[in-house]
């Protein structure tokens, strides 16, 4: 998805989250939901390059 923040464009990458269904039943407000068990995947770290008053770090 390419978003932009003042005027700079950039690239979001959400992360992907995978459920597993649970036995468990709950109600709320007199409304009956299922349970899910979430099961986030590892991060992956982009290598950025940052500058900082013209000095990289």
């Amino acid at each position: 998805m390419k978003l932009f923040y003042r005027g700079v464009s950039y690239q979001y990458h959400p992360c992907e989250v995978s459920t597993t269904a649970v036995d468990l039943i709950g109600k709320y407000r007199g409304l009956n939901y299922r349970l899910g068990s979430a099961h986030p995947l590892p991060l992956v770290q982009h290598k950025v390059n940052l500058k900082y008053r013209g000095v990289s770090y």
